[in-house]
C-alpha cells in the first residue's frame, strides 16, 4: 500500500537515534521513497541503545561527492580529519582559510566561547 506521501527526505540522518528510525520506517519503508542524507563524520549520537539496528548508510548507498557551498581549501582540511568514505571535493568559493576546532566531549561549553572569539577578531 503507497501512502499520499510518494517521496520523503530525510536530512541529518546521521544525528537519527534507533527510535526515530524505526519510527520513520513504520510510516515511510515500502511505501514511499525514502532518500536520507547525511555525513556519518558528523554523527553526535554516540553509543547509543540499540545503535547496531541502525539502518544509516544502507547497503549500496550513493554518495555526493562534490559541495557547491564551499572551496578546496575548506574540502582538504574537512578530508584530513574525516573517519570514513570519500573525501568531497569543494567546488564552491572560500572567503577564509579554514579553521578546525577539535576538542574533547567535556570542552563542548568552551567550544562556542573560543568560536566567537575567532569571528570576533575576523570582523
Amino acid at each position: 500500500m503507497r501512502t499520499s506521501t510518494p517521496m520523503v527526505f530525510i536530512d541529518e540522518m546521521q544525528d537519527t537515534s534507533w527510535d526515530q528510525e524505526s519510527f520513520l520506517n513504520r510510516i515511510f519503508d515500502g511505501k514511499s521513497v525514502m532518500q536520507r542524507f547525511g555525513d556519518i563524520d558528523q554523527k553526535i549520537l554516540l553509543d547509543e541503545e540499540n545503535a547496531d539496528r541502525l539502518t544509516f548508510p544502507r547497503q549500496g548507498h550513493g554518495c555526493i561527492s562534490t559541495s557547491k557551498r564551499f572551496g578546496d581549501a575548506i574540502a582538504q582540511a574537512v578530508g584530513s580529519v574525516r573517519m570514513s568514505g570519500e573525501a568531497v571535493i569543494g567546488e564552491g568559493n572560500s572567503a577564509h582559510a579554514p579553521i578546525l576546532l577539535l576538542y574533547a566531549t567535556n570542552d563542548a561549553p568552551k567550544v562556542i566561547q573560543h568560536f566567537g572569539k575567532l569571528i570576533i577578531s575576523r570582523l
